[in-house]
């Protein structure tokens, strides 16, 4: 019961932080009014990076660790929540199939009422394919190796 409750814990706050992150506007990452750029120049890079090249970085951090860690890591544990409520695993795999369909979809629809966000599909893919990744390595591991 304790490790349901945990993974439940563990979803909905993956799962706000997916929507928190959908509505931050883009001054909050980019430009001069954002602090994340300027602050990783400055304790990473000892402000010695150009605007463009700071940009970059933000940019290349943003995907990923917004569209690849943290929805794997909302698969990994939807997954793990999934797996623990039902007996039927293929019953849990379709939900997690619905479920991860959602919420890469909600999270870039979000970014229509963000200011300076604009949605893609692409990114849609990419939130998607992080979410169910680590589902389906645990799916191949178990198929590879049927003692575990």
């Amino acid at each position: 019961m304790k490790k349901k409750v945990a993974f439940i814990i563990i979803v909905l706050v993956l799962t706000g932080l997916v929507i928190y992150t959908s509505l931050n506007d883009e001054a909050t990452y980019e430009g001069a009014s954002g602090y994340i750029g300027p602050w990783i120049n400055r304790y990473f890079f000892s402000s010695r990076l150009s605007k463009e090249e700071v940009l970059a970085v933000v940019g290349f951090g943003a995907k990923a660790v917004g569209h690849v860690l943290l929805f794997a890591l909302t698969g990994l544990f939807s997954y793990l929540l999934l797996n623990e409520f039902f007996d039927d695993k293929k019953k849990a795999f379709w939900i997690l199939l619905a479920y991860g369909l959602v919420l890469a979809s909600l999270g870039e629809t979000i970014q229509i009422f963000s200011a300076g966000r604009h949605p893609t599909f692409r990114d849609v893919v990419i939130n998607y394919s992080s979410y169910l990744f680590p589902a389906l390595v645990r799916r191949l591991y178990c198929a590879f190796n049927p003692r575990s």
